[in-house]
């Protein structure tokens, strides 16, 4: 549905730009605050397709002969679980979090009980606990060996900028962003290197500097083979047909919608 409403506004806006200039002004910051949302809180993450996957593994593991709590394999399982649940069941989160840590102290495992402070970390920060959550985090980071486990650190940084985003403290949150894709960078995690990418450029697009969002939205596009489908390359193609839309150039961002 919203394809389509993109899809006639650039349709009345190139039949008629004069008349409807206004029309362009008027849904501009409405349309840019949805996708700044939905980017940032669907698009940036697993998509729910990937839950019922460590579900599965989760009984496979309960239901073995040899099967053990505190096995470093089972504790992960519930922390990648965790985070899969991230803006979908909160609930879930902290249950499952809390199961983490508290068999990862048991074991005195390092990986474990830090994963399982961040994604309690992210429960709170969709509580709207948001002070609370950026403490989390800032304690994790002071604990967490960066060149040990740099995916978790990618991980962390990416949370700190939503969670500087949502206090308005625009300059971390980039800094924060620009730090999650160095790492993800130093990993060469595709995945994350797009997600990342598509962060940046939704907080210039938020703050409407649009030549700086094109950049990163373009850089998160190219990492894509041309035939690609993909819920996030879809994410980043109609954010650009946006923003081409914004420089007046229809034709572009018609092409992108199709």
């Amino acid at each position: 549905m919203i394809f389509n409403y993109f899809r006639s506004i650039i349709l009345r806006l190139s039949s008629k730009p004069i008349a409807l200039i206004s029309d362009l002004s008027m849904i501009s910051k409405k349309i840019v605050s949805f996708w700044s949302i939905f980017l940032l809180y669907t698009l940036v993450y697993p998509q729910t397709n990937n839950i019922s996957y460590f579900k599965r593994e989760l009984i496979t593991k309960k239901t073995a002969h040899s099967f053990s709590a505190k096995d470093t394999s089972y504790i992960n399982l519930l922390n990648s679980l965790a985070f899969k649940y991230k803006h979908i069941k909160t609930d879930t989160i902290v249950i499952l979090a809390r199961e983490a840590l508290e068999l990862s102290k048991s074991i005195d495992y390092e990986m474990g009980i830090l994963e399982a402070l961040s994604n309690l970390a992210v429960y709170n920060l969709n509580q709207g606990n948001v002070e609370e959550s950026l403490a989390q985090n800032e304690q994790i980071l002071g604990k967490l060996n960066i060149k040990k486990f740099p995916t978790l650190g990618a991980n962390v940084y990416n949370v700190l900028a939503e969670t500087y985003f949502r206090l308005g403290n625009y300059p971390e949150a980039y800094k924060h962003g620009q730090q999650s894709l160095l790492l993800a960078e130093q990993v060469n995690d595709v995945e994350l290197i797009r997600k990342f990418n598509s962060n940046l450029g939704t907080l210039f697009c938020f703050l409407e500097d649009y030549d700086e969002a094109l950049k990163f939205y373009e850089i998160a596009l190219d990492s894509f083979d041309k035939n690609e489908e993909n819920y996030t390359k879809g994410g980043i193609l109609i954010n650009l047909a946006y923003l081409y839309m914004d420089k007046k150039n229809y034709d572009k961002a018609l092409k992108l919608l199709d």
